[in-house]
Formats: C-alpha cells, sequence, structure tokens
C-alpha cells in the first residue's frame, strides 16, 4: 500500500529536501537519501534498512516495482 501526497507542502517532502540539502541534517538524523531505483535496490540487497521510500505512480505500476517488491 502507499499514500499518495499531492502537495509540495508536505512535511516528509519537506523533511527529504532538508535531508537532501543539508549536511548538518544528515549527521542530526543518521538518514540520508538515495535516488533512483539501482541504488535504493543495491541499498536494499546490502542489508541497509529503508525508512521511507518516495517514487512516482509510473514507477509503481512498471516492471520495476516487480523488482522493488522482491527486495
Amino acid at each position: 500500500n502507499y499514500t499518495e501526497i499531492t502537495s509540495r507542502n508536505n512535511e516528509k517532502i519537506k523533511s527529504v529536501a532538508r535531508l537532501v540539502s543539508s549536511s548538518k541534517e544528515r549527521k542530526s538524523t543518521s538518514l540520508f537519501v538515495l535516488e533512483g531505483a539501482r541504488l535504493c535496490f543495491d541499498a536494499a540487497k546490502s542489508g541497509y534498512v529503508i525508512k521511507e521510500a518516495y517514487f512516482t505512480l509510473s514507477l509503481y505500476t512498471s516492471d520495476a516495482a516487480d523488482e522493488a517488491r522482491s527486495v
């Protein structure tokens, strides 16, 4: 299941934007952002715990989604 986010003012989107733009934010939260299916798949296969994942609806309905579900 997924929750559709339709606003850039969503607090989760703002939080991700802070992680992307601020090394201080990444250090203080011990979190980081991966962009791209390949990096996300590799991280999951390497044992990293995925806290949250954001994606477009077109990815969710594509063949890549089938691979993501199997990770």
